[in-house]
């Protein structure tokens, strides 16, 4: 009797409560199969639950004639609002696998009418259950991709978003699923669509002829054709190419009809745009790497053979990439250096420069390979070389016996060329290098003193710090900034003095002065510095007016007051002075406002955590003046900015109210409207969500929405 008075109530139309609707779709499912068409004819499809449980109870029921219920609910919901067709993806997806013909169909129409805000969800949906019909043919991939054609055929972003989207899931499912290959109809669509999908859809049809049991023929005929093509602007398909590559180079050779040749060599001198060739060039070189016989060829094309060696080069440095560095390395040894042509040293010099991942051994004996004809084409060889040694310390010595038996004899224009390459300082050049006034040997000299000085008292120079510090005076620009990042950079790694930085703070570079206040931020957080130095450092920059530096000097005081304060240690009235002059300085000039303003209610926020009462009256008009003048959408951290308001509440309660009534209430110069958001989540948490504030923005005509909206979300409204 309950059963038949809900299904009256529902075939008359009349509104059930959404809990009951559950219950009704299971009954649907329970019936039998004529009293469910009876009722799928009753029900009244406009009222979306009924829609929804009609569709759910279809897909669940194990009819095959359920099919032409859900074809007619879908043609329906085709002529509807997208909201029909979004339920129509949640019943698609609740469908058990044995209705998975059913389920891809349901999924396909969606996509055939749907709307761009889920129609990712859509071609996902539609990837899973291809990958799961019983039998699988090229016309439903092909009916896919012309559907997302025909529907996003004037929004080419979106289109191809989408066809990168469904190859995307479609392979990553196929993976997953254990494929071996794909039917033949199916490569043939994938073949077919391969122009029109965008370089993220060529890279995963790629992937998709390299499952493993595709046949050989298929792969050859992609690859001929997509190679045909103009790689797309990104390359996406670049790797993903040569992985296939090499996986079909055997049957592509033996066919010997294609654009590719019959031998390996012809790969090299196949007519395909440059791009390609670093796929093509890549899979030669990765499958070379365990032949020591074509490894020495493609080292003859580049060391000796007539003609552009570019593409041998690449090969060999795709097959360094791929782990044979030290087969290359070797290679190269059985080579005469003596007999290369001058011209190809820079072809050397390039290979010399990939094979940074060779052990200590090889790269000592390549060095002595090359040593002899460092002096033909220093500009190349040296700082290939230099590149080559790298961080191999134990070379050190030896490079440095080379490097004198070449730098002293260049004339003074090459020398400078070859010195701004270099990145190693040997001890064996330092005292050389000391003697050039040279910009480059300076520069130079700055990058060996680096790294002395990062590594410290173990480095044995002591001195070298105070060489950077120097060097930050340099009158060359470029000079004086390596050297203030070097400083930067050795504080970031030891610490530093804060007062051997006061010097440098004088420059007139704005990156010096930056970088070493910021070195003082990091002596601050190793443990350098006392409150009167930090005090110091900020009388050197009283008059500074560049917001970049202005910001790092507010990090400095801010640093310092949790430092003191995180040690228990009073923080000095001369030190919050310091943020107050600092704040009014900023307040009175509306070029460090906008860039500045977060650092500056940093530090103010930071010394509100001392809780000292005498000094909450200062804090509170610093405070006030430049929220007052700052918009602080997206410069200021809002926690930051009500925590700090928070604070100075606690010690004058009249503190919010005159900040609601005289600063947003105010017709004349209200806050901006993120100021007064963060002031309504500040009364909430001071005084409450029913504070007669908020009410007094609310009932306030020139209140911004958004600040009113977030009143209403304060009060779970």
């Amino acid at each position: 009797m309950a059963k038949q008075t809900a299904i009256a109530r529902m075939t008359e139309r009349d509104r059930l409560p959404y809990y009951l609707w559950t219950i009704f779709r299971q009954l649907l499912v329970l019936v039998s199969f004529e009293e469910f068409q009876r009722l799928s004819t009753l029900l009244p499809r406009a009222e979306l639950l009924s829609f929804r449980a009609l569709a759910l109870a279809a897909i669940a029921r194990n009819e095959p004639e359920t099919g032409s219920v859900l074809a007619g609910l879908s043609d329906w919901a085709n002529t509807q609002d997208g909201t029909y067709r979004e339920t129509l993806l949640v019943v698609a997806n609740s469908a058990p696998l044995e209705r998975a013909e059913l389920a891809w169909r349901l999924a396909l129409s969606v996509l055939e009418n749907v709307e761009t805000a889920f129609a990712n969800k859509t071609v996902e949906l539609c990837s899973f259950w291809w990958l799961r019909l019983p039998n699988q043919h090229g016309e439903q991939l092909d009916r896919l991709f012309s559907a997302i054609q025909a529907r996003f055929g004037d929004n080419e972003n979106a289109r191809l978003n989408l066809f990168g989207q469904f190859l995307s899931a479609f392979t990553i499912g196929a993976c997953q699923q254990g494929y071996r290959r794909l039917d033949d109809g199916s490569l043939a669509v994938l073949r077919r669509w391969y122009v029109e999908v965008g370089s993220s859809g060529r890279s995963r049809i790629w992937e998709l002829h390299a499952l493993p049991e595709t046949p050989d023929a298929a792969r050859v005929a992609f690859v001929v054709m997509a190679t045909a093509q103009p790689p797309s602007n990104s390359f996406e398909e670049r790797d993903a190419a040569l992985h296939l590559l090499v996986l079909t180079f055997p049957a592509l050779l033996q066919q010997g009809d294609t654009p590719f040749g019959s031998r390996w060599r012809d790969l090299l001198a196949a007519p395909l745009p440059e791009r390609w060739m670093e796929s093509v060039a890549g899979a030669l070189g990765k499958s070379s790497v365990e032949d020591a016989a074509r490894l020495q060829a493609l080292l003859a094309l580049v060391f000796a053979e007539r003609g552009n060696p570019r593409r041998a080069i690449l090969a060999l440095e795709y097959a360094i990439e791929f782990g044979g560095g030290e087969a290359v390395a070797a290679a190269m040894r059985q080579w005469s250096a003596a007999e290369i042509q001058v011209s190809r040293l820079s072809s050397v010099a390039g290979l010399l420069a990939e094979l940074t991942a060779c052990n200590a051994g090889a790269k000592l004996l390549l060095l002595a390979w090359i040593a002899p004809r460092l002096g033909d084409r220093p500009f190349e060889l040296i700082p290939a070389c230099d590149r080559l040694v790298g961080e191999t310390t134990s070379l050190g010595d030896r490079w440095g016996q080379l490097l004198m038996g070449v730098l002293p004899t260049l004339p003074e224009k090459l020398l400078r060329r070859v010195l701004k390459k270099l990145e190693i300082v040997p001890e064996a050049v330092r005292p050389w290098l000391g003697q050039l006034e040279l910009k480059e040997a300076r520069l130079l000299r700055v990058k060996g003193d680096r790294a002395l000085a990062e590594k410290g008292p173990e480095a044995g120079d002591e001195g070298a710090l105070l060489r950077l510090l120097a060097a930050c005076e340099d009158p060359s620009r470029e000079v004086a900034l390596t050297a203030s990042w070097a400083v930067l950079a050795v504080a970031e790694e030891r610490g530093m003095a804060l007062l051997s930085l006061a010097s440098g703070l004088a420059s007139p570079l704005v990156g010096v002065r930056q970088n070493l206040l910021g070195a003082a931020v990091e002596g601050l957080r190793a443990g350098y510095g006392t409150q009167g130095e930090v005090l110091e450092l900020v009388r050197c920059v009283r008059d500074e007016e560049r917001p970049e530096v202005y910001q790092v000097l507010f990090q400095l005081l801010e640093t310092l007051i949790y430092r003191s304060q995180q040690q228990g240690e009073r923080v000095e009235l001369a030190v919050a002075e310091a943020v107050w002059e600092r704040v009014d300085r900023l307040v009175e000039t509306p070029a460090l406002l906008n860039p500045v303003a977060g650092a500056a209610f940093l530090a103010l926020n930071r010394l509100a955590m001392q809780e000292d009462s005498s000094w909450v009256l200062p804090l509170q008009v610093r405070t006030r003046r430049l929220f007052q003048v700052v918009d602080i959408k997206r410069k200021v951290d809002r926690t930051v900015m009500t925590g700090l308001l928070v604070r100075l509440g606690k010690y004058d309660p009249d503190f919010l109210r005159r900040l609601v009534v005289e600063d947003c209430l105010n017709g004349e110069s209200p806050l901006p409207a993120a100021n007064q958001a963060a002031l309504v989540v500040t009364v909430a948490k001071e005084r409450g969500v029913s504070s007669e504030l908020l009410d007094r923005l609310l009932d306030c005509r020139e209140t911004p929405d958004l600040v009113k909206a977030r009143i209403l979300r304060e009060r779970g409204l």
